[in-house]
């Protein structure tokens, strides 16, 4: 039986800064959704999916729902929440559950 013959490769060493940076030439202004079309991923997809997504990025992409390297996070102060943390109060979901029996004893 013959031995197979395996061939090692080197392995490449890729920064994250090179792997997600898009490569656009200075001076060049790209519509945000445009932006957002060029980094999706949609090899794997057929033409009726790929036409559905790039349609639901287009909707989304002016209002920034869909976020892009370089903007600040966007925020709401609409909605203000509130955390009882009184030691009178009492909890809000606390699952019952039997104890093991080597703790009822202590």
């Amino acid at each position: 039986m013959p031995m197979p013959q395996v061939t090692i490769e080197e392995i490449r060493q890729y920064k994250a800064e090179e792997i997600n940076a898009t490569q656009i030439p200075e001076g060049e202004v790209i519509p945000r959704c445009d932006k957002v079309i060029q980094l999706l991923r949609t090899q794997h997809l057929n033409a009726e999916e790929k036409k559905a997504i790039i349609e639901i990025c287009k909707d989304f992409s002016f209002n920034d729902v869909l976020h892009l390297d370089g903007e600040p996070l966007t925020f709401t102060d609409t909605v203000v929440h509130q955390i009882a943390t009184q030691a009178d109060s009492s909890p809000v979901n606390v699952r019952l559950y039997r104890l093991p029996e080597k703790h009822k004893e202590e």
